[in-house]
């Protein structure tokens, strides 16, 4: 056993070494390096829809006096030129109805709220009729729910009305069945609204959030996708090359209604439609 033993140590020690060669080389190599200071050149476009952060193309220069000159040269002549937009189509898919799991991951995510608080204030909701019984597995609805009647209830609320208005005219095409997410624990319907409200005397500002989440989530997962194009966009201003990378918004659809997708959507640079000249 013993000489068994020293030979795995004997291993081990062989293979360590080389690797704290390594360490020590890397080490050696920071403590040696001498940072050297560059210059670049950026640029932004502000408009409406937002404002656009612009790179330079050649990254930077060690040289003060050539970085300097270029300078000059674009601010003489700011006049920036788009040369190329390339778009990549994305779609934002409406999400699933909602269940007990993925309330408490929206409600700690959008409004700051714990996995307990959120299931308390949502059992006191359900308890005054205003939201479905918010413990369930399920995330589909039955062919037999009436959905639009649930959103008929909701055209008359100051914030989302409109949207759910719009949802119901068939002429605005914004109407898509609630996709199925695959679960049902047989016993409760995905968490919606069976009430109206627009705030009760009562009410906290996290009942508020919740019943806002709830009935948000609600018409978004009734929508069509939003579409947003990942997005490259090339300038030219006095012969210097810039380019910007994001995210445009093509068609809005369940963003209006579900502002909480708007962040997942513009989680990169949101960029304003360029053309190309």
């Amino acid at each position: 056993m013993h000489m068994h033993y020293y030979s795995l140590s004997k291993i081990f020690i062989s293979f360590q070494f080389p690797t704290l060669g390594f360490i020590v080389e890397r080490f050696w190599e920071i403590q040696a390096h001498e940072p050297e200071e560059f210059w670049t050149i950026n640029c932004s476009h502000t408009s409406d829809e937002g404002t656009a952060s612009f790179i330079w193309i050649r990254g930077h220069l060690f040289d003060y006096s050539s970085a300097v000159v270029i300078y000059e040269m674009c601010v003489h002549e700011p006049m920036a030129t788009v040369q190329n937009v390339r778009n990549q189509e994305k779609l934002k898919y409406p999400p699933y109805p909602l269940s007990t799991v993925e309330l408490q991951k929206r409600a700690s995510r959008c409004c700051r709220m714990s996995s307990e608080h959120t299931m308390k204030v949502a059992e006191e909701l359900y308890q005054a009729g205003f939201i479905s019984y918010p413990r369930t597995e399920t995330d589909s609805f039955s062919p037999n729910t009436d959905l639009h009647a649930i959103v008929r209830e909701q055209v008359d609320h100051p914030d989302w009305g409109t949207y759910a208005q719009r949802l119901l005219n068939p002429e605005e095409r914004l109407w898509r069945n609630p996709s199925n997410g695959g679960h049902d624990d047989k016993a409760h319907p995905p968490i919606h609204p069976t009430k109206f409200s627009t705030g009760e005397n009562n009410w906290s500002p996290d009942h508020k959030k919740v019943y806002e989440l709830v009935v948000r989530h609600f018409l978004a997962c009734c929508s069509q996708p939003a579409v947003g194009a990942e997005t490259t966009v090339e300038v030219d201003i006095a012969g210097e090359q810039f380019n910007a990378s994001g995210r445009v918004v093509l068609a809005v659809s369940i963003l209006k209604c579900f502002y909480h997708l708007l962040l997942l959507l513009t989680s990169n640079n949101l960029l304003p439609i360029f053309q190309q000249t």
